[in-house]
């Protein structure tokens, strides 16, 4: 047998192996019983937890979980909950002690439902704040990357709380002067002195509950939008969505009685976690007005350039 009989042989041995190799390749790592196999990119634990993704089981929650969104264990949550607070105390010069262990509601609507869960946290207070601590509280949370949960910003007999969430970390704050509030009051007009008792209660939503929920678009909410702009009662006030996305939507608004003039169309976008309402009406509207939200094309085709 010459040199390029053997040559052409040892060719089709070679071949042979590649093509086998890649159908068991094929078969072990791809498909298996008509279902795609992740291990290799996306690989999983023997939970199930993606850890391509930061997923890790946690057994004391019998759940996959991202340990810098929520934590483990119990002793875990108080611990990080407590660094956040002395974090909070000596950005605000308050003096937040522990009060207790507590339950709070968090409101949120699904399907133009309102709904409420109820979540354990804990409870922080300074019996001795002012406006000032207040306002740097806040101060902290709304440039800390925490998203303002407008849903749940409320009204007390004495005062007001505020809510915010990062990741599965929600928390409440809340002050009350000790005195009933005039219907103009807010925590917006009160003076760096005005003596309150500030609250803050934090807790962690855990795996069954996405505290973003409460920031998706629905027909009440952005119903309550042209309430609070046009001061018209909600039975006076229909909304119809023609286009919608995660970020942006587009409708039909109508005030009744409808009659010309009295209805019009609506632009809102998503700036953060809130909903602006960029533009309604029944004329013309600027492309570069809108620009800046960038709604996707087939939403401003409409748009004078």
């Amino acid at each position: 047998m010459d040199r390029k009989s053997v040559l052409f042989i040892i060719f089709l041995l070679l071949v042979g192996i590649m093509s086998s190799a890649a159908v068991y390749f094929s078969y072990n790592y791809f498909e298996k019983d008509g279902e795609i196999n992740t291990e290799i990119g996306g690989s999983k634990d023997d939970h199930g937890c993606l850890l391509s993704a930061g997923y890790s089981w946690c057994a004391n929650k019998q759940a996959c979980l991202r340990p810098w969104e929520e934590p483990c264990s119990i002793q875990e949550e108080k611990i990080n909950i407590n660094n956040i607070i002395e974090e909070v105390s000596q950005n605000s010069n308050s003096e937040l002690k522990f009060l207790e262990n507590t339950d709070f509601e968090w409101f949120y609507e699904e399907n133009d439902e309102q709904k409420s869960k109820t979540f354990s946290g804990y409870k922080y207070e300074d019996k001795n704040g002012n406006g000032e601590m207040f306002f740097n509280i806040r101060s902290y949370f709304e440039t800390g990357n925490y998203v303002v949960d407008q849903y749940n910003l409320k009204r007390t007999v004495s005062g007001e709380i505020y809510s915010y969430y990062k990741n599965k970390l929600m928390c409440q704050l809340e002050y009350s002067t000790g005195s009933p509030l005039l219907e103009y009051n807010s925590s917006e007009i009160f003076t760096k002195n005005q003596a309150m008792d500030i609250t803050l209660t934090c807790g962690y939503a855990g795996n069954d509950f996405d505290p973003s929920i409460a920031t998706n678009l629905t027909k009440n909410k952005l119903k309550a939008m042209f309430i609070g702009k046009y001061q018209q009662p909600a039975d006076k006030i229909e909304v119809e969505f023609t286009e919608k996305t995660d970020s942006h939507a587009r409708g039909i608004v109508r005030f009744l009685p409808e009659e010309p003039g009295n209805a019009g169309i609506f632009l809102t976008a998503k700036t953060r976690a809130n909903w602006t309402l960029v533009f309604d009406g029944n004329g013309s509207y600027k492309c570069e007005d809108v620009a800046a939200f960038n709604f996707p094309d087939s939403m401003i085709k409409d748009c004078v350039k």
